[in-house]
């Protein structure tokens, strides 16, 4: 969900020739589409469509106003929808326009760094890594043959707590030694972001190795309710933090997931960066939002209010926001 409440004028929307108005009505000239501009949020969906294509260069012709996006439930219309084809068959960013209240809390979520600093690893620094699931079950490898003689020949045992299933192979491959046991959790590569890192020798290697405490970023899919995400936006998940889209941030509606935290060693980082052709720059959060994430954390670990005045405002903001869901309905 994308907010705003600086409206444009009429003369400032039609600048380019992308938007045409006439008397109550709004002309997406690419598209043909024609919407009631005095509705607010014809108005933010409006300039964020023009944002969309002067500032962050997508082309109009796959910019979509109120359309259905494939494989989103038929009756839930997206406000605006970009498109990898011209022939609109493959959504890239959905984007859902509301009356602006967002600014009560944060005016800007995302901030770029420069290149040299994608391996800063920041608070609030987003990268790509391994996430793990804790329902998934771990695997043990153990050692079931030793050969002296020839290591190589020397075999260990692949088990899963689950099903007990077996493999063998060499002991080589992984350099285990006769009394190691190694346990291995499968996950899968997500988005990440850094709350913080230290460096421990715990691996027993001379060199310390840097060890992040991450929170994992999950992006909704088309068919989740749009009931779901506003309840957790309006921060009625304790466990689930927003992260609005943005092509200098999250590329679509996202949220932290609190409850899946943990550390994870920098070799399984790589970069995450700005999704525009002229924006290749590490991404983090602004400090407004970080502060945001971390009043959340603490309330979602403790119990405990470390601000205030923003939880005050956190309080106005979620009943503006669930006000406006509600007139939409």
């Amino acid at each position: 969900m994308v907010e705003n409440k600086h409206y444009l004028t009429p003369a400032e929307l039609e600048e380019g020739g992308y938007l045409k108005i006439r008397e109550k009505e709004i002309t997406y000239v690419a598209s043909g589409v024609k919407r009631n501009i005095t509705a607010p949020e014809e108005k933010v969906r409006a300039e964020y469509y023009l944002e969309l294509v002067k500032k962050y260069k997508y082309p109009d012709t796959r910019i979509q106003p109120n359309c259905k996006v494939p494989g989103r439930r038929p009756d839930i219309f997206a406000d605006l929808a970009v498109f990898e084809d011209d022939e609109k068959k493959k959504p890239y960013i959905v984007v859902e326009c509301k009356r602006g209240c967002l600014d009560l809390l944060c005016d800007k979520f995302y901030e770029l760094l420069e290149p040299k600093e994608r391996w800063a690893m920041r608070p609030g620094q987003f990268y790509f890594t391994h996430v793990v699931y804790p329902q998934n079950y771990p695997t043990i490898l153990k050692l079931t043959k030793y050969n002296p003689q020839n290591e190589y020949k020397s075999e260990f045992q692949i088990k899963r707590y689950s099903d007990g299933d077996e493999k063998h192979y060499p002991i080589k491959e992984l350099n285990l030694h006769e009394d190691e046991m190694y346990y291995i959790y499968t996950g899968k590569i997500r988005l990440a972001i850094v709350l913080g890192y230290i460096e421990s020798d715990w691996l027993g290697r001379e060199e310390l190795q840097k060890i992040a405490m991450c929170a994992p970023v999950f992006g909704f899919k088309l068919q989740h309710p749009q009931e779901m995400i506003i309840k957790i936006q309006a921060f009625q998940c304790p466990n689930m933090f927003y992260l609005p889209p943005d092509p200098k941030g999250c590329r679509e509606e996202s949220a932290v997931r609190f409850e899946l935290i943990q550390p994870i060693t920098k070799g399984y980082f790589q970069p995450f960066t700005a999704s525009t052709v002229d924006m290749r720059k590490p991404v983090i959060l602004s400090d407004r939002a970080y502060w945001l994430l971390m009043s959340h954390l603490v309330k979602y670990l403790c119990g405990k209010i470390i601000d205030e005045k923003l939880d005050s405002d956190i309080m106005v903001y979620k009943e503006l926001l669930l006000e406006s869901f509600k007139e939409q309905k």
